[in-house]
């Protein structure tokens, strides 16, 4: 490692610094890196627990702020994950250079990775304690190898990690089993090739990733239809989660290619495993502060096919899925699909012999295609700027388990789509 930091002191190059006047030796060491945007990652081994860390934000000359002049690029590599010896506990992350400036070109914020560590939000005071900032670009953002240790869904903290500046999203290797109001991880489209992997969580209020692309939030970013960007979810676990509605997995627009490959979700709440589809919030808005109440007025930041994905790709060989039945309260949500799938260009869904999906004890549909119907998305004028609308749907492999298929409200067989693979 090229570097070792504790919350007093940190060492590069066989050179031992001490802090004084309490400032954050891991801060310092971030701030001081060599690595730029145009070298590897510095490695930076940690100890201690981290209270709070502020990078790229934060009073400049603060105990806890990192400002560089030159992006920061670094690997924050903790002894082990679950262990107590390195613990993260707050991390806010902006886009100031330490002139104050904001460089989206180059974004002050290169990469920035926690690996090997155990995030403890069980005392947080707020709702996102490890977060990026709505209205901000950076490169690389994310988390691998992290036991997360919460107070469970009726608690202050909505969601452990959310990245909501724009930018490539690392999320792989995380244990929750505590549970959390909302969500594990919670992300904002950028450019690049984002993953989100080897997650297992319980008892989450709504499920363990929620993935979305929004006129309402960092309206400078626009992804182009054919660009590459990629997001891929893949081997999730969640049980028991979705007592206040969602999904296990809800994407919400996002990118030109979508995989969602391997899932077990088991749970008694009647709740969804997948849900990608439209939402008001990427379309342009009179009143973005009130979206429920708002008008559409502009296409905002629908693709340029009309759709709010591009390609969506459900890989669910081997994957077991089983919603709930009827609770106590839950009434309103009997009803729903285990899979919900609308607004994209094309959808491929695959299954295999081994693939069970079981919504609601069978009583409810295994998927349902443009379930909010295939219509037009139109502003409050007429005028088109959208569709709900499947544009391609293609299946390939075994659905036997799948009971129940249906398309824009009519029963539909898995057989009629039919493709090679």
């Amino acid at each position: 490692m090229s570097a070792f930091a504790t919350p007093t002191w940190y060492e590069r190059d066989g050179i031992r610094h001490d802090m004084t006047n309490g400032r954050s030796g891991i801060a310092e060491a971030m701030a001081t890196s060599p690595a730029t945007e145009n070298t590897p990652p510095e490695v930076i081994g940690w100890r201690g627990n981290i209270y709070q860390i502020q990078v790229a934000t934060g009073p400049h000359g603060g105990k806890h702020s990192v400002y560089r002049p030159n992006p920061l690029n670094v690997r924050m590599e903790g002894i082990g994950k679950g262990l107590a010896e390195s613990v993260l506990r707050s991390c806010n992350v902006g886009e100031e250079y330490a002139n104050g400036k904001v460089e989206r070109e180059n974004p002050a914020v290169h990469r920035l990775v926690w690996t090997d560590l155990t995030i403890n939000v069980r005392n947080s005071g707020g709702a996102y304690p490890i977060v990026t900032h709505v209205g901000t670009k950076l490169g690389t953002f994310g988390v691998r190898r992290a036991l997360v240790m919460s107070s469970g869904a009726g608690h202050v903290v909505k969601t452990a990690v959310r990245a909501n500046a724009s930018g490539r999203l690392v999320a792989t290797d995380i244990d929750a089993p505590d549970g959390l109001q909302e969500y594990v991880v919670y992300g904002n489209a950028g450019p690049g090739e984002s993953i989100v992997r080897d997650i297992v969580a319980h008892d989450c209020g709504r499920g363990v990733f929620q993935g979305v692309y929004r006129s309402t939030e960092n309206a400078f970013y626009t992804l182009e239809e054919e660009d590459g960007v990629s997001l891929l979810v893949e081997n999730i676990e969640a049980i028991n989660c979705g007592a206040a509605g969602s999904s296990a997995v809800s994407i919400t627009g996002w990118s030109d290619y979508i995989t969602v490959r391997g899932l077990r979700v088991d749970t008694r709440w009647n709740t969804g495993a997948i849900s990608l589809r439209y939402d008001k919030k990427q379309t342009l808005l009179d009143k973005p502060n009130t979206p429920k109440t708002a008008n559409v007025i502009g296409e905002g930041k629908m693709l340029a096919s009309g759709h709010a994905h591009g390609t969506v790709v459900l890989d669910l060989e081997d994957s077991f899925i089983r919603t709930g039945v009827d609770i106590g309260g839950q009434k309103a949500k009997s009803s729903r699909p285990a899979i919900m799938v609308d607004s994209c260009r094309d959808l491929w869904v695959v299954s295999n012999a081994a693939t069970r999906v079981q919504a609601g004890n069978g009583n409810n549909l295994a998927m349902h295609v443009e379930h909010q119907g295939a219509g037009d998305i139109r502003t409050q004028a007429g005028v088109k700027v959208g569709t709900r609308g499947v544009g391609v749907l293609k299946t390939s492999g075994l659905f036997g388990s799948w009971r129940g298929i249906s398309r824009n409200g009519q029963p539909i067989s898995a057989d009629e789509y039919l493709s090679p693979r």
